[in-house]
């Protein structure tokens, strides 16, 4: 029997250690696994969050986009409104011209500017102005074709000048307007 309870402690022993082996591969599989699925879930962690950050840029960017274009079309579309303003403005012109405001306006502004330039200006007005211009002492008045309405008064010594064209008058308060409109509507 010694020798068949030695087969049999072999036998049991294998069976044993066996066991252990398969016991062994077990937990080492499980473990490769457990680590497989945890590196799965790192990458898909880090990929999501590589995701997330660039569908956030690319929200980012597109609300800036979309910003500065609307920015342009309201732009465009207050520049448009008041180039149409200021074109019904200056076909209103010969109109106003003929109002007896604008003749007074013009000897005021005559007025004024001698009184900032001294006496011996010359007042350079258009051809249909020529007449609205009440002769004063000290002043010259000359006929300039290139002014629409309004004047121009220069010094004697031609150094200084006083632009109230009504062109320059328009130029300014345009810009005035659009400026305050900007601010305004911002």
């Amino acid at each position: 029997m010694a020798m068949k309870d030695l087969i049999d402690n072999i036998k049991e022993d294998s069976a044993k250690q066996i066991e252990k082996i398969k016991s062994d591969r077990d937990k080492q599989i499980s473990d490769i696994e457990s680590n497989k699925n945890k590196q799965i879930q790192d990458y898909n962690e880090k990929l999501d969050s590589k995701l997330e950050l660039e569908i956030n840029r690319i929200k980012t960017e597109t609300n800036s986009k979309i910003k500065i274009d609307s920015k342009t079309i309201m732009d465009q579309e207050i520049q448009s409104k008041l180039d149409n303003a200021f074109e019904a403005i200056k076909a209103n012109i010969p109109k106003f011209k003929k109002d007896p405001i604008y003749e007074k306006m013009l000897n005021k502004i005559v007025d004024n500017s001698v009184k900032e330039l001294g006496t011996g200006a010359s007042v350079h007005v258009s051809k249909d102005d020529v007449e609205k211009i009440k002769a004063k002492k000290g002043i010259k008045v000359v006929e300039d074709k290139s002014i629409n309405g309004g004047v121009i008064v220069i010094s004697k010594d031609g150094l200084m000048e006083v632009d109230k064209t009504i062109d320059n008058i328009l130029s300014d308060v345009y810009d005035e307007i659009a400026i305050n409109l900007m601010k305004f509507i911002k």
